[in-house]
């Protein structure tokens, strides 16, 4: 929390319950809420990497190995129509109907930093394996994002535009950090890459309705919204499908390395897992 600038209200910070004791006292826990832990319908994002040659390297080579497992894309620079326009995600390579064993040797492999709890690679790995027991997540869709500029780099086969973020963490005592922290890579328009217009369409009511329902006090003055939140299109992904978004990272200060594959090791978090999963809600919708 502290690392990217936020408050306990904007982190949501969550304590694991005891079947018998207690985290603090009950007058302390008032305000708090218990909640069942898990992924479903949620997005999992690394925003937290590792810093060092050698982490920074293992993790190149983890996509790399992916996405040559996954040979040539389904789709270059994809293209969704959306009311009015059409949303292109230039120079993006997209895979369909990826089997979840490849997704999971993926995850197996990739290393994330100690401190990036949230998209914690292992947890993420057996939350899809218990899935798999209710026939669910059996296959995803994997993109490999790509930025508006720069010089393009090789990842497994695939060239694609790094995008370049700065660093939300100040160095330590000792004048150097182990993390590279960064605030969000995933936008909705991300999310929605796997999803057609008429599912769209319905993500978009369903935000225009919650949007509707709210009082005038928690509207603030906002205009309708013209697209559809993270959680309305996540809801239009079938169960049996997963997402996992790929973003090649540099550091500022980095982008005029040469793109050639070795430098790219240097400079680039090449796999930022952005993981979206719609588990658990066919039953609830039919």
């Amino acid at each position: 929390m502290a690392a990217v600038g936020g408050t306990p209200e904007e982190y949501g910070l969550k304590v694991q319950s005891h079947p018998t004791l207690l985290i603090t006292s009950k007058v302390k826990m008032k305000h708090g809420t218990e909640v069942r832990v898990s992924f479903a319908g949620s997005i999992s994002e690394t925003t937290i990497f590792h810093r060092h040659a050698e982490g920074v390297a293992h993790n190149f080579e983890a996509v790399a190995a992916l996405l040559r497992r996954l040979g040539a894309a389904d789709a270059t620079e994809p293209t969704q129509p959306r009311p009015g326009r059409a949303h292109t995600w230039r120079g993006t390579h997209v895979w369909a109907d990826v089997p979840v064993d490849e997704v999971l040797s993926f995850l197996a492999e990739y290393r994330t930093h100690p401190q990036a709890d949230r998209a914690n690679t292992r947890l993420l790995e057996g939350y899809i394996r218990g899935q798999l027991r209710h026939e669910e997540l059996g296959t995803w869709t994997v993109a490999l994002m790509s930025g508006p500029e720069g010089d393009p780099v090789e990842i497994g086969g695939s060239h694609v535009r790094p995008l370049l973020r700065s660093s939300k963490i100040a160095l330590d005592a000792s004048g150097a950090t182990d993390r590279f922290v960064i605030r969000r890579l995933l936008a909705p328009r991300d999310e929605a890459i796997d999803i057609g217009p008429e599912a769209w369409q319905r993500a978009l009511q369903e935000t225009l309705d919650e949007w509707q329902a709210r009082t005038n006090d928690q509207r603030r003055g906002e205009n309708p919204p013209e697209v559809p939140s993270g959680p309305a299109i996540r809801g239009q992904r079938p169960a049996t499908r997963g997402l996992l978004l790929l973003y090649p990272l540099t550091r500022a200060g980095d982008q005029g390395t040469s793109a050639a594959a070795g430098a790219a090791r240097r400079v680039l978090e090449a796999a930022a897992p952005t993981i979206a999963s719609e588990a658990n809600r066919t039953k609830r919708r039919t």
